[in-house]
């Protein structure tokens, strides 16, 4: 799957929405809702973010390229109990 090219628009940019939603997902029949799990991989770096959840990215000391995020759009499991 692929994201979207808005997510990474500048009026994302400036309203500091630059991690993915699951909105982002490229359209590509219907993968997302058809997904129990959706699980989407950031890299704050090549937002040039500098900072990202409390973490330096770019600077002094900063983590830099050395940093990815996982981040869990969708998850849908249940346990079903019969009493």
């Amino acid at each position: 799957m692929q994201q979207n090219r808005e997510s990474s628009s500048m009026d994302r940019r400036k309203a500091d929405l630059s991690e993915p939603t699951l909105n982002d997902i490229k359209a590509t029949g219907s993968c997302a809702e058809d997904a129990d799990c959706v699980l989407q991989m950031f890299y704050p770096f090549r937002e040039k973010l500098v900072t990202y959840r409390g973490y330096r990215i770019i600077g002094d000391n900063a983590l830099k390229q050395n940093h990815r995020s996982v981040i869990i759009s969708k998850i849908f499991y249940f346990i079903v109990v019969n009493i």
